[in-house]
């Protein structure tokens, strides 16, 4: 079997607190990556500093590493479309510049992707934990966590428990398809998209990665109780919202892609399936995003016509009616979970 060529490819942006303990883990791979790539986005909190004096320590001579820096802040697809243009591995790792990888990540999964032919994407459980590194979760995903073979079945269920902090792909989910062209989006829902496309998902039930959960995070909204959180909350479940609905775009650029390259005419019922959550997604976003009136009912009238179900539609109706009485409760819910969540982190 020929030797798979790996490349460990690590982006950061505003991640000084962290990057030293990172590239340490990054560094300390039982199984050494053929070549590491660490893209700094322009950071203005002195990352890049703190990413050079970390390589220098803890890399060994001979290791092929390339330290980067976007010459202007691009977001986080165009660092990561920055950070592409130098891989030449056959599978790609990625690694956020706050997380803490386990010694044994690299080589499982070379021997998921090596075991399975048809994997293009392979991804494993996670410990969580804050900003400090205080344990949150012991294990993100439940024990036995699958993904299903048939990417409409994916697609319908939101590509659930998808691990994206531990993703890594074949370079076919990214060279196949090109950059990701809609910014904004979630970059690992779309290469489980296109990994889904192309072949399977795998996921190793062991924890492979510390994901780091802060105030910062894309993802994740953690800050609950400082001056202003309520309005930081709303803007974060908007931004979050307008993310899944530029994913949802991206999957149909990527699909007519591969409709072209594999050369077929099918798909009708994944592109439908796409459709009608692009048009649930646009519905959620006006009522929540406070949409003028008349804008609103322009949108109503599109997802009546796509077919949405009255029942939800009216929903979305009393949403934009109570917009912040919809967000109180929504933060005063999420709120007492974390708490709980911290709390047993503390007994545990």
């Amino acid at each position: 079997m020929t030797k798979l060529v790996i490349s460990y490819v690590m982006l950061s942006y505003q991640h000084a607190d962290y990057v030293d303990e990172a590239i340490r883990s990054a560094f300390s791979q039982d199984l050494e990556p053929d070549e590491y790539i660490i893209s700094d986005d322009s950071s203005s909190d002195g990352t890049f500093a703190v990413l050079s004096a970390a390589v220098t320590k803890y890399s060994r001579p001979g290791q092929s590493v390339k330290l980067l820096r976007t010459p202007h802040n691009l977001g986080l697809c165009g660092n990561l479309h920055f950070a592409m243009g130098h891989v030449r591995g056959d599978v790609i790792v990625f690694h956020s510049a706050d997380d803490v990888a386990r010694a044994e990540r690299v080589r499982k999964v070379a021997e998921a992707f090596s075991e399975n032919q048809n994997a293009m994407m392979v991804m494993s459980n996670a410990r969580v934990i804050g900003a400090g590194g205080d344990l949150l979760r012991e294990r993100y995903a439940p024990l036995g966590t699958r993904y299903s073979a048939d990417p409409i079945q994916l697609a319908q269920g939101g590509f659930p428990w998808l691990v994206g902090a531990t993703e890594a792909i074949r370079r076919e989910v990214y060279f196949e398809f090109g950059p990701i062209s809609r910014p904004g989006s979630f970059e690992d829902f779309v290469f489980a998209f296109r990994a889904a496309l192309l072949g399977r998902l795998f996921f190793i039930d062991a924890v492979l990665l510390d994901w780091r959960h802060h105030g910062a995070n894309m993802s994740h909204f953690t800050d609950f109780e400082s001056d202003g959180a309520l309005e930081a909350f709303r803007l974060h479940f908007l931004k979050t919202l307008k993310a899944k609905e530029t994913c949802i775009r991206q999957h149909l650029i990527d699909l007519e892609t591969f409709r072209e390259n594999a050369g077929m005419s099918g798909l009708f019922a994944l592109k439908q399936l796409l459709m009608s959550q692009l048009a649930e997604k646009r519905m959620e976003l006006s009522a929540r995003s406070g949409m003028p009136w008349p804008n609103f009912w322009a949108r109503f009238a599109s997802a009546k016509k796509a077919g949405l179900p009255m029942k939800w539609l009216i929903r979305q109706l009393l949403i934009r009616l109570c917009t912040d009485q919809y967000f109180r409760l929504v933060f005063a819910r999420l709120r007492h979970a974390f708490s709980k969540l911290e709390d047993n982190s503390i007994t545990s």
